[in-house]
Protein backbone atom coordinates (compact mmCIF):
# COMPACT_ATOMS: atom_id res chain seq x y z
CA UNK A 1 0.00 0.00 0.00
CA UNK A 2 2.88 1.72 1.10
CA UNK A 3 5.54 1.82 -1.80
CA UNK A 4 9.36 2.60 -1.91
CA UNK A 5 10.45 3.94 -5.17
CA UNK A 6 14.00 3.94 -5.47
CA UNK A 7 15.97 5.58 -8.51
CA UNK A 8 19.35 3.52 -8.30
CA UNK A 9 22.68 4.60 -9.35
CA UNK A 10 24.13 7.07 -11.82
CA UNK A 11 20.51 8.65 -10.60
CA UNK A 12 21.77 12.29 -11.23
CA UNK A 13 20.11 11.45 -15.24
CA UNK A 14 17.24 9.97 -14.41
CA UNK A 15 15.60 10.11 -17.65
CA UNK A 16 16.72 10.55 -21.45
CA UNK A 17 16.10 14.67 -22.11
CA UNK A 18 13.96 13.59 -24.26
CA UNK A 19 10.08 14.98 -24.37
CA UNK A 20 9.02 10.79 -23.77
CA UNK A 21 11.77 11.30 -20.96
CA UNK A 22 10.24 14.09 -19.40
CA UNK A 23 6.86 12.74 -20.01
CA UNK A 24 7.68 9.35 -17.59
CA UNK A 25 9.56 11.77 -14.96
CA UNK A 26 5.89 13.55 -14.66
CA UNK A 27 4.02 10.90 -14.65
CA UNK A 28 6.31 9.42 -11.91
CA UNK A 29 5.50 12.30 -9.61
CA UNK A 30 2.31 12.59 -10.27
CA UNK A 31 1.65 8.76 -9.48
CA UNK A 32 3.82 9.00 -6.38
CA UNK A 33 1.64 11.72 -4.71
CA UNK A 34 -0.45 9.46 -2.83
CA UNK A 35 1.27 6.55 -1.34
CA UNK A 36 5.05 6.62 -1.94
CA UNK A 37 8.45 7.30 -0.92
CA UNK A 38 11.68 8.23 -2.25
CA UNK A 39 14.89 6.76 -1.24
CA UNK A 40 17.89 8.39 -1.85
CA UNK A 41 21.20 5.98 -1.46
CA UNK A 42 23.87 8.35 -1.75
CA UNK A 43 24.07 10.50 0.96
CA UNK A 44 22.33 13.56 -0.46
CA UNK A 45 18.90 14.92 -1.43
CA UNK A 46 17.38 12.97 -3.97
CA UNK A 47 15.17 15.87 -4.58
CA UNK A 48 18.71 17.87 -6.00
CA UNK A 49 19.11 15.48 -8.60
CA UNK A 50 15.55 15.51 -10.03
CA UNK A 51 16.16 19.51 -10.04
CA UNK A 52 19.24 19.54 -11.41
CA UNK A 53 17.52 17.11 -14.49
CA UNK A 54 14.72 19.26 -14.62
CA UNK A 55 16.62 22.61 -15.42
CA UNK A 56 16.55 20.94 -19.33
CA UNK A 57 13.29 20.28 -19.31
CA UNK A 58 10.42 22.31 -21.60
CA UNK A 59 8.15 25.09 -19.69
CA UNK A 60 5.40 22.61 -19.00
CA UNK A 61 7.10 19.62 -18.26
CA UNK A 62 9.69 21.88 -16.03
CA UNK A 63 6.75 23.52 -14.19
CA UNK A 64 4.69 20.62 -13.59
CA UNK A 65 7.63 18.54 -12.18
CA UNK A 66 9.19 21.24 -9.91
CA UNK A 67 5.56 21.61 -8.49
CA UNK A 68 5.09 18.31 -7.77
CA UNK A 69 8.66 17.55 -6.81
CA UNK A 70 8.02 20.83 -4.42
CA UNK A 71 4.79 18.73 -2.85
CA UNK A 72 6.62 15.61 -2.32
CA UNK A 73 9.76 17.28 -0.13
CA UNK A 74 7.40 19.07 1.99
CA UNK A 75 5.61 15.69 2.92
CA UNK A 76 8.96 14.92 4.05
CA UNK A 77 8.98 12.02 1.30
CA UNK A 78 12.39 11.81 0.46
CA UNK A 79 14.07 9.71 2.87
CA UNK A 80 18.19 8.52 3.16
CA UNK A 81 19.62 5.39 3.42
CA UNK A 82 23.34 4.84 4.67
CA UNK A 83 25.73 3.49 2.41
CA UNK A 84 29.51 2.37 2.43
CA UNK A 85 32.00 3.71 -0.30
CA UNK A 86 32.87 2.28 -3.38
CA UNK A 87 35.33 -1.04 -3.59
CA UNK A 88 38.43 -0.15 -5.75
CA UNK A 89 38.15 -0.47 -9.38
CA UNK A 90 34.42 -1.27 -9.06
CA UNK A 91 32.21 0.99 -10.66
CA UNK A 92 28.82 -0.24 -9.25
CA UNK A 93 29.26 -0.37 -5.21
CA UNK A 94 28.34 -3.20 -4.07
CA UNK A 95 27.07 -2.20 -0.58
CA UNK A 96 24.65 -0.07 -2.22
CA UNK A 97 23.26 -3.16 -3.96
CA UNK A 98 23.05 -4.70 -0.43
CA UNK A 99 20.58 -1.26 0.80
CA UNK A 100 18.78 -1.95 -1.97
CA UNK A 101 18.29 -5.79 -1.41
CA UNK A 102 17.17 -4.49 1.99
CA UNK A 103 14.39 -2.43 0.73
CA UNK A 104 13.21 -4.63 -1.74
CA UNK A 105 12.51 -7.60 0.75
CA UNK A 106 10.00 -5.54 2.14
CA UNK A 107 7.48 -7.20 1.33
CA UNK A 108 5.10 -5.62 -1.51
CA UNK A 109 6.55 -2.33 -1.27
CA UNK A 110 9.37 -1.06 -3.44
CA UNK A 111 9.45 -0.72 -6.71
CA UNK A 112 13.22 -0.15 -8.31
CA UNK A 113 13.64 2.79 -10.71
CA UNK A 114 17.31 1.48 -12.69
CA UNK A 115 20.11 3.72 -13.93
CA UNK A 116 21.90 2.57 -16.11
CA UNK A 117 24.92 0.81 -14.49
CA UNK A 118 21.98 -1.19 -12.41
CA UNK A 119 21.40 -3.23 -15.89
CA UNK A 120 23.94 -5.26 -15.10
CA UNK A 121 22.41 -6.00 -11.42
CA UNK A 122 18.93 -6.35 -13.21
CA UNK A 123 20.02 -8.82 -15.96
CA UNK A 124 21.67 -11.33 -13.53
CA UNK A 125 18.53 -11.25 -11.34
CA UNK A 126 19.46 -9.93 -8.67
CA UNK A 127 16.58 -8.15 -7.44
CA UNK A 128 13.56 -9.04 -5.80
CA UNK A 129 11.29 -5.82 -6.15
CA UNK A 130 9.61 -4.83 -9.44
CA UNK A 131 11.74 -2.84 -11.75
CA UNK A 132 12.32 -0.76 -14.58
CA UNK A 133 14.49 1.74 -16.37
CA UNK A 134 13.06 5.17 -15.94
CA UNK A 135 12.72 5.83 -19.08
CA UNK A 136 10.48 3.37 -19.33
CA UNK A 137 7.94 4.01 -16.85
CA UNK A 138 4.83 5.38 -18.77
CA UNK A 139 5.35 1.80 -20.58
CA UNK A 140 5.34 -0.51 -16.91
CA UNK A 141 2.59 -3.10 -16.07
CA UNK A 142 4.11 -3.33 -12.91
CA UNK A 143 4.49 0.20 -12.00
CA UNK A 144 0.78 0.92 -13.38
CA UNK A 145 -0.16 -1.47 -10.06
CA UNK A 146 0.89 0.96 -8.04
CA UNK A 147 -1.17 4.03 -10.02
CA UNK A 148 -3.97 1.69 -8.51
CA UNK A 149 -2.96 0.46 -4.98
CA UNK A 150 -4.04 3.62 -2.88
CA UNK A 151 -6.83 1.40 -0.74
CA UNK A 152 -6.30 -2.31 0.33
CA UNK A 153 -9.02 -4.29 2.21
CA UNK A 154 -8.84 -7.26 4.51
CA UNK A 155 -11.27 -10.09 4.57
CA UNK A 156 -12.45 -11.70 7.95
CA UNK A 157 -10.31 -14.46 8.78
CA UNK A 158 -7.46 -13.28 6.83
CA UNK A 159 -3.57 -13.83 8.83
CA UNK A 160 -2.94 -10.81 11.02
CA UNK A 161 0.50 -11.08 9.52
CA UNK A 162 -0.95 -9.87 6.06
CA UNK A 163 -2.01 -6.41 7.88
CA UNK A 164 1.88 -6.25 9.52
CA UNK A 165 3.55 -6.75 5.99
CA UNK A 166 1.14 -4.45 4.98
CA UNK A 167 0.56 -1.93 6.74
CA UNK A 168 2.59 -1.63 9.67
CA UNK A 169 5.87 -2.62 8.49
CA UNK A 170 6.37 0.47 5.58
CA UNK A 171 4.61 3.19 7.91
CA UNK A 172 7.81 2.02 10.52
CA UNK A 173 9.96 1.86 7.99
CA UNK A 174 9.81 5.23 6.77
CA UNK A 175 9.10 7.41 10.45
CA UNK A 176 10.25 4.84 13.22
CA UNK A 177 6.81 6.12 15.04
CA UNK A 178 2.85 5.39 14.54
CA UNK A 179 -0.26 6.93 15.68
CA UNK A 180 -3.75 4.98 15.91
CA UNK A 181 -6.65 7.32 15.81
CA UNK A 182 -9.75 5.82 17.94
CA UNK A 183 -12.35 7.80 19.16
CA UNK A 184 -13.99 5.08 21.05
CA UNK A 185 -11.24 3.28 22.28
CA UNK A 186 -10.66 5.30 24.83
CA UNK A 187 -13.71 4.69 26.67
CA UNK A 188 -13.53 0.92 26.82
CA UNK A 189 -12.27 0.60 30.04
CA UNK A 190 -14.35 3.38 31.57
CA UNK A 191 -16.48 1.13 33.59
CA UNK A 192 -19.49 3.85 33.55
CA UNK A 193 -19.78 3.51 30.11
CA UNK A 194 -18.79 -0.62 29.96
CA UNK A 195 -19.22 -2.48 32.59
CA UNK A 196 -16.78 -5.15 31.71
CA UNK A 197 -13.83 -4.08 29.48
CA UNK A 198 -13.98 -4.80 26.15
CA UNK A 199 -12.38 -7.78 24.86
CA UNK A 200 -12.38 -7.32 21.53
CA UNK A 201 -10.51 -3.53 21.78
CA UNK A 202 -7.69 -5.17 23.88
CA UNK A 203 -6.97 -7.73 21.79
CA UNK A 204 -7.15 -5.54 19.17
CA UNK A 205 -4.83 -3.09 20.50
CA UNK A 206 -2.29 -5.87 22.08
CA UNK A 207 -2.64 -7.13 18.67
CA UNK A 208 -1.38 -3.89 17.37
CA UNK A 209 1.29 -3.45 19.88
CA UNK A 210 3.04 -6.59 18.87
CA UNK A 211 2.71 -5.73 15.35
CA UNK A 212 4.86 -2.57 15.87
CA UNK A 213 7.13 -4.81 18.26
CA UNK A 214 7.77 -7.43 15.41
CA UNK A 215 8.78 -4.79 12.96
CA UNK A 216 10.94 -2.86 15.59
CA UNK A 217 12.96 -6.06 16.22
CA UNK A 218 12.92 -7.13 12.37
CA UNK A 219 14.63 -3.85 11.17
CA UNK A 220 16.81 -3.65 14.52
CA UNK A 221 15.02 -0.37 15.81
CA UNK A 222 16.23 0.18 19.16
CA UNK A 223 12.72 1.78 20.20
CA UNK A 224 9.57 2.80 18.15
CA UNK A 225 6.83 5.23 19.57
CA UNK A 226 3.44 4.48 19.52
CA UNK A 227 0.89 7.18 20.53
CA UNK A 228 -3.18 5.97 20.63
CA UNK A 229 -5.16 9.10 20.18
CA UNK A 230 -8.64 9.13 21.79
CA UNK A 231 -11.21 10.91 23.24
CA UNK A 232 -14.71 10.46 25.19
CA UNK A 233 -18.36 10.21 24.39
CA UNK A 234 -19.27 13.36 26.64
CA UNK A 235 -17.05 16.04 27.25
CA UNK A 236 -18.36 15.98 31.07
CA UNK A 237 -16.37 12.73 31.57
CA UNK A 238 -13.19 14.28 30.67
CA UNK A 239 -13.35 15.52 34.39
CA UNK A 240 -10.94 13.57 36.71
CA UNK A 241 -11.42 10.62 34.73
CA UNK A 242 -8.32 10.10 32.10
CA UNK A 243 -5.73 9.85 34.48
CA UNK A 244 -7.45 6.76 35.62
CA UNK A 245 -8.62 5.15 32.10
CA UNK A 246 -4.86 5.70 31.04
CA UNK A 247 -3.90 3.69 34.13
CA UNK A 248 -6.58 0.80 33.10
CA UNK A 249 -5.04 1.04 29.87
CA UNK A 250 -1.82 0.36 31.10
CA UNK A 251 -2.72 -2.25 33.46
CA UNK A 252 -4.93 -4.48 31.00
CA UNK A 253 -1.75 -4.35 28.72
CA UNK A 254 0.96 -5.16 31.26
CA UNK A 255 2.88 -1.78 30.32
CA UNK A 256 5.55 -1.07 30.06
CA UNK A 257 7.39 -4.30 30.74
CA UNK A 258 5.38 -6.79 28.20
CA UNK A 259 6.51 -4.24 25.63
CA UNK A 260 9.68 -2.56 27.00
CA UNK A 261 11.17 -1.22 23.54
CA UNK A 262 7.98 0.73 22.77
CA UNK A 263 6.93 3.72 24.05
CA UNK A 264 3.71 3.68 24.06
CA UNK A 265 1.55 6.47 25.20
CA UNK A 266 -2.27 6.91 25.61
CA UNK A 267 -3.54 10.52 24.50
CA UNK A 268 -7.05 11.94 25.23
CA UNK A 269 -8.44 14.83 23.28
CA UNK A 270 -11.39 17.34 23.55
CA UNK A 271 -12.27 17.51 20.06
CA UNK A 272 -15.65 17.94 18.79
CA UNK A 273 -17.38 14.43 16.77
CA UNK A 274 -17.73 16.05 13.79
CA UNK A 275 -13.86 15.97 13.40
CA UNK A 276 -12.87 13.01 15.42
CA UNK A 277 -15.71 10.62 13.95
CA UNK A 278 -13.48 8.44 11.89
CA UNK A 279 -10.30 6.25 12.61
CA UNK A 280 -7.00 6.82 11.08
CA UNK A 281 -3.16 5.36 11.19
CA UNK A 282 -0.71 8.00 10.94
CA UNK A 283 3.22 8.87 10.95
CA UNK A 284 5.06 11.87 9.78
CA UNK A 285 4.76 11.03 5.92
CA UNK A 286 1.24 9.06 5.83
CA UNK A 287 -2.11 8.98 7.02
CA UNK A 288 -4.46 6.35 6.29
CA UNK A 289 -8.38 5.73 7.38
CA UNK A 290 -9.46 2.78 8.61
CA UNK A 291 -12.87 1.59 8.52
CA UNK A 292 -13.13 0.18 11.96
CA UNK A 293 -11.99 0.71 14.68
CA UNK A 294 -8.69 -0.69 16.37
CA UNK A 295 -10.53 -4.05 17.31
CA UNK A 296 -9.28 -5.39 14.17
CA UNK A 297 -8.93 -9.09 15.24
CA UNK A 298 -11.02 -11.80 16.18
CA UNK A 299 -10.86 -14.03 19.05
CA UNK A 300 -8.90 -16.42 17.21
CA UNK A 301 -6.16 -13.57 16.33
CA UNK A 302 -7.19 -13.44 12.62
CA UNK A 303 -8.54 -9.98 11.00
CA UNK A 304 -11.76 -8.69 11.31
CA UNK A 305 -12.95 -7.17 7.96
CA UNK A 306 -11.38 -3.83 7.18
CA UNK A 307 -10.81 -1.46 4.44
CA UNK A 308 -7.97 1.18 4.64
CA UNK A 309 -7.47 4.17 2.80
CA UNK A 310 -4.84 6.75 2.19
CA UNK A 311 -5.72 10.13 2.65
CA UNK A 312 -4.29 12.75 0.48
CA UNK A 313 -5.41 15.55 2.89
CA UNK A 314 -4.04 15.54 6.17
CA UNK A 315 -6.12 18.38 7.63
CA UNK A 316 -8.20 16.33 9.93
CA UNK A 317 -5.17 14.57 11.25
CA UNK A 318 -3.33 18.27 11.86
CA UNK A 319 -6.99 19.28 13.80
CA UNK A 320 -7.07 15.97 16.25
CA UNK A 321 -3.24 16.86 17.34
CA UNK A 322 -3.81 20.62 17.91
CA UNK A 323 -7.00 20.44 19.93
CA UNK A 324 -6.87 20.25 23.37
CA UNK A 325 -5.34 17.67 25.49
CA UNK A 326 -7.38 16.15 28.13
Amino acid sequence: MIHFIVIAANHGKPAEITATGQAAIVALLEDMGPNSIFVDTFGSELSNDLRQCMQSFSGGFAQRANLLLDSLVSKQRVIKVRVGPRTDGDTHAALVCNDFEAISSIRGTAHLLLGSSCEECESKGQRRASTTVISNYLLSISLEQMRRAHQVQFFDGDDAIAFQNTVIQPMISVAGSISFYDPLVGSKLDRDHAPRPAWNYLLGVKTLLSMVEDVRRLSARKRVAVKIVTTLPDPRDFIGSTASLRSAWIRELGLPSSFPELDVEFCYKRVAKGIFHQRYLANSRFSLSIDRGLDIVNKNGTLRQCQLDILNERKVIRDIDESEDA
